[in-house]
């Protein structure tokens, strides 16, 4: 037993000792070739030729969430206040935003809100009564399927207003605008 243990101690330390025999390497591996692509030319076809028809832009190739318009009854188009944001992986929330100012609108009036082109899937309207700059308990303000530009009308009651407009676009993606109006008879 002593004559193994032995014979262990000097292999091991021959194999650690500097100038010792070196190792049996493995021999080099073939190497692979990987297949290159060659480019064809593409003759033009009939459709790939036609004018192309406008349509609403697909919200997967939108980096960012469109800028949205409130329009309607004298109103010149006012761009909204981004909020809460879902998009493309990323998240952002923000709470109820009330901006400084906003146009004078007569009760009940229709007004439009038009997602720079891309149609939302469904989205949903909220009004809520601004005193000072806080925003107070929201009221549905509408909801719909699909569609743009949305359309929804001004609270009845004078005063001033915070609309929020929540749309979805896709499974993953959804945005948040807010708007100030000043409801006058």
């Amino acid at each position: 037993m002593t004559k193994i243990v032995l014979l262990a101690l000097v292999a091991l330390t021959a194999a650690c000792t500097p100038g010792a025999a070196p190792r049996a390497t493995p021999a080099a591996l073939p190497t692979a070739q990987v297949p290159t692509a060659v480019p064809t030319a593409a003759t033009p076809s009939a459709a790939s030729t036609a004018s192309p028809t406008p349509s609403p832009v697909a919200t997967a190739a939108l980096a960012a969430p469109p800028v949205a318009t409130l329009t309607g009854g004298g109103v010149g188009a006012q761009p909204g206040e981004l909020g809460s944001v879902i998009w493309n992986g990323l998240t952002s929330d923000t709470p109820w935003v009330v901006t400084p100012s906003g146009p004078a609108v007569k009760p009940g009036m229709a007004l439009t809100v038009a997602t720079g082109g891309a149609a939302p899937d469904r989205w949903a309207a909220s009004w809520a009564p601004v005193s000072g700059n806080q925003a107070g308990q929201p009221r549905d303000g509408g909801a719909g399927q699909g569609g743009t530009p949305i359309k929804l009308n001004a609270p009845a009651t004078a005063g001033s207003w915070s609309l929020r407009v929540e749309a979805w676009f896709g499974a993953y993606n959804s945005a948040t605008w807010y708007w100030r109006l000043e409801v006058r008879p």
